[in-house]
């Protein structure tokens, strides 16, 4: 599953996939605005990111969320 990411555009974003990760019980780790991980303990997890912050990783599948018409 470390081969997941889920990139959103806005912060706000992130709690709503949070909550629906959390409910679903699927593992998450987020990664904070230097590029490190905050719950290093799951590392065997998706990976939440903002779309900044996931430059210069690569991931076998991207998932970009809160992406609009000629807005990104």
């Amino acid at each position: 599953m470390n081969e997941i990411a889920i990139i959103y555009r806005m912060h706000s974003l992130k709690y709503d996939i949070k909550i629906e990760l959390e409910k679903e019980n699927i593992p998450f780790h987020i990664f904070n605005s230097e590029n490190k991980i905050k719950d290093k303990d799951n590392l065997n997890s998706i990976s939440l990111m903002t779309a900044h912050t996931s430059k210069g990783l690569e991931f076998k599948n991207v998932f970009v969320i809160g992406c609009e018409d000629g807005v990104f």
